[in-house]
């Protein structure tokens, strides 16, 4: 698998962040009583609470405030082991995939991979057969505002807004199939959704992309498409997306939104 640049950045700013909070569990800790905390249950089903150090016993359970600062001293003891394993596990994935590109960048291969791009500028060989097939089969698009179609994509098409051109960019960086503004009918109702997605498993995905907001004439239209997409089975979180400009400000909340809903 090869990594991008993006998912290392985010494994390192993981690593860092543990690190961070381990130092700052770390330092806590160091400010609380020595010993460990221990709970037992008498006959009478009382919890009984302890503080152990080394042989010595002494019961705590009177002093509330001694309690909890072991209980804290326990609640942060395990929030340490978490953290240390986090560590542990994204050091030997960032060290896994610096191997990992040390060894394709020895391959012979690599070059080839590079100019892909070039020998095939439409992207085709990010898709498999019966994607492609879906994706070139006629289709009936949007026909109204073709005036509006201003913004080219990395395959060639033409979209309405330099958001679509990003979610459609990353839609085809990441080999996923798509169709632009193309023809479904729910109730009666003509409707031309952004993208119409076939995911892996052969279903359809719908992604809308709300960009006025702050129209209140749009925003109206929007809500009861959105309630008519709920009544022909378009549910959000399940196989309908909806974006609106804030959810685009990074290529890392594309990125979260395709792992999260379509791979």
């Amino acid at each position: 698998m090869y990594w991008d640049n993006r998912t290392k950045q985010k494994l390192l700013a993981l690593y860092e962040g543990e690190l961070d909070r381990k130092t700052t569990i770390q330092k806590e800790l160091k400010k609380l009583p020595g010993g460990k905390l221990t709970v037992k249950q008498n006959r009478g089903n009382y919890l009984l609470l302890y503080r152990k150090e080394g042989r010595r016993e002494e019961g705590i359970t009177r002093n509330r405030d001694l309690c909890r600062k072991y209980a804290r001293k326990c609640f942060l003891e395990r929030q340490l082991e978490c953290c240390e394993i986090n560590c542990s596990a994204v050091k030997a994935a960032l060290e896994s995939i610096y191997r990992a590109e040390k060894h394709r960048k020895k391959s012979v291969r690599s070059g080839a991979f590079t100019r892909l791009p070039q020998t095939f500028p439409d992207g085709d060989f990010r898709y498999s057969t019966e994607a492609l097939e879906w994706m070139n089969a006629p289709y009936e698009r949007n026909p109204y505002y073709p005036e509006g179609l201003r913004y080219r994509t990395k395959n060639g098409i033409l979209v309405r807004s330099k958001s679509e051109r990003s979610i459609a960019n990353s839609l085809i960086e990441n080999g996923i199939p798509f169709r632009y503004e193309a023809k479904i009918i729910i109730n009666g109702k003509v409707y031309y959704p952004d993208f119409t997605i076939l995911c892996s498993d052969g279903t359809i995905l719908l992604w809308e992309h709300f960009g006025m907001e702050d129209d209140d004439d749009y925003f109206m239209k929007s809500c009861w498409k959105l309630r008519n997409y709920r009544k022909a089975g378009y549910n959000t979180h399940k196989n309908l997306i909806c974006t609106y400009e804030d959810d685009l400000l990074s290529e890392e909340n594309l990125d979260f939104l395709i792992q999260r809903y379509i791979w």
